[in-house]
């Protein structure tokens, strides 16, 4: 099989499906992810495939490995797509994440929360929550390193900026 025909194989796309989801759930845009990818598909076309070839599979592994650690810089994609059940790159091991029977390392967990639409009307959104296997320093760090503030890793985690800033300080870390 020549190099040419191995990059056109089509593989499963499980991996490549749970690496875009996990970078859409962070706040990257599906425009900038396909832009950069230097295809000529939607992101959404990608995750609905059960196949894709191994060029696409190798262009977002290697994208993911640039941006899974950076939260993208929207908040609304990041929003919509948590909504929508995508998982971060927090819930995936690296060596699980090809494998169609892995579990993501965490619990799905919902809440609702009242939000005011652009004509003042209130309704109630599904939004995920973030609930890992991790212990709460653990986070805090992590959160950290990805550049979040103290506020918003108190948000996030569910608690008190004075825990974040304690753990922080713990950990030896000066804060923004």
């Amino acid at each position: 099989m020549s190099s040419e025909d191995e990059a056109h194989e089509m593989v499963d796309a499980t991996g490549t499906r749970r690496r875009l989801q996990a970078l859409l759930a962070n706040g990257h845009r599906a425009k900038d992810l396909v832009a950069a990818l230097g295809v000529h598909t939607s992101c959404q076309r990608i995750i609905r495939s059960e196949k894709v070839s191994a060029v696409i599979r190798d262009s977002v592994t290697q994208l993911y490995g640039e941006l899974e650690n950076r939260v993208g810089p929207s908040d609304l994609a990041r929003e919509r797509y948590r909504g929508l059940g995508y998982l971060s790159p927090m819930w995936w091991d690296p060596d699980i994440i090809d494998d169609p029977d892995a579990e993501p390392a965490g619990i799905r967990v919902y809440s609702k929360i009242r939000v005011e639409d652009p004509q003042g009307v209130r309704r109630y959104r599904r939004v995920l929550v973030d609930v890992v296997t991790e212990t709460r320093v653990e986070r805090v760090a992590r959160m950290h390193r990805l550049g979040l503030s103290v506020d918003q890793i108190a948000v996030r985690i569910g608690t008190r900026v004075r825990y974040v800033r304690r753990d922080l300080a713990e950990l030896g870390v000066t804060h923004r």
